[in-house]
């Protein structure tokens, strides 16, 4: 679990008009789990105080729970924040489960 190095980064989807974003390579293997996110996310606070989660903090979660499971993923972000989201938050998982072990 981590996050791919080297990364770009940029305006968010859909605001600005004639956006150009670069192209990378992943190699992904056999078993791979892509976790997509609204900035919601990583900008929800800890604690109601000034510190974000961030990405450092969303895979400390990641690790808590074992792995990515998304409602707890969520619900333990909700529980973090105070419980309100001053943000949108989605998510989305795409995984790949080669050795037959019935996914995530």
């Amino acid at each position: 679990v981590g996050v791919v190095p080297g990364t770009p980064s940029g305006p968010p989807l859909g605001i600005f008009k004639d956006v150009v974003w670069s192209e990378i390579e992943v190699t992904l293997g056999g078993d791979w789990s892509l976790l997509f996110y609204t900035d919601g996310l990583i900008e929800a606070t800890v604690g109601g105080g000034p510190d974000l989660l961030g990405t450092e903090g969303l895979l400390a979660l990641v690790h808590e729970h074992g792995g990515i499971h998304l409602d707890r993923l969520i619900e333990r972000v909700i529980e973090l924040n105070g419980d309100s989201l001053s943000d949108d938050l989605a998510t989305v998982l795409i995984s790949r489960a080669a050795s037959g072990n019935g996914g995530r």
